[in-house]
């Protein structure tokens, strides 16, 4: 795992391998966003524990795919288990026909689903905002990747932008909608895939970091 701190405000980017998982912990609220496949569920779950994490105020799928919802499963089961409540669920609304969506589904409905959209905006600490930038309401894509949540996490001086799976055609909708997408911290998109991380896109965020969470040996 590595962990990027600044003052009071911890991101963790959790090695789930072919997947994505991000644990935002700040003074007063906490934060999962995605949680890779089914089979890094107990990782992740174990991991948060190992924390001390006893409660989540929001765990986010930025989209439907298995390597992002699967290990949110575990997540939901073992936190319920232990009792240890998770208050809102955040996902883009798009469904899918798996079993593994079928299965997130039903437990994330019984806590709550915020369908996120542009413009949200949600105060995790007196100095921690945590904004949906995309996607926008109607959606404009079919694609569950290009329809991602995609998270400006800001920090005083200090910013993150998760973007799940975006891909070229949301990332290029982003930077003609004129929001301010420039960021200190990029997750990279999709993986690092070739479909993803434009020069236009790139240029505008300007990270100093990148981070891309990938499987060992993807090409």
């Amino acid at each position: 795992t590595q962990v990027l701190q600044q003052g009071n405000v911890t991101i963790y980017f959790i090695d789930v391998g072919q997947g994505d998982a991000i644990f935002v912990d700040t003074p007063d609220k906490d934060v999962l966003i995605d949680g890779g496949k089914s089979s890094q569920g107990n990782i992740v779950s174990d991991f948060l524990i190992d924390l001390g994490v006893i409660e989540l105020d929001y765990l986010i799928a930025t989209h439907s795919d298995a390597d992002h919802i699967g290990g949110l499963i575990t997540v939901m089961e073992k936190f319920n288990l232990l009792n240890y409540p998770i208050h809102k669920v955040l996902d883009n609304g798009q469904e899918k026909t798996t079993k593994t969506y079928q299965d997130y589904n039903q437990l994330a409905e019984p806590i709550g689903i915020i369908v996120a959209e542009r413009y949200q905006v949600f105060q995790l600490d007196s100095q921690t905002e945590m904004i949906i930038i995309s996607p926008p309401n109607p959606q404009l894509f079919s694609d569950v990747n290009e329809n991602s949540i995609v998270i400006m996490i800001r920090y005083k001086d200090v910013s993150f932008l998760l973007t799940g799976d975006m891909e070229e055609n949301s990332e290029n909708e982003l930077v003609e909608s004129g929001l301010n997408i420039d960021a200190t911290i990029l997750k990279v998109g999709h993986h690092g895939s070739r479909t993803s991380t434009s020069d236009d896109f790139l240029s505008n965020v300007n990270p100093e970091v990148a981070i891309i969470s990938v499987g060992e040996g993807n090409n």
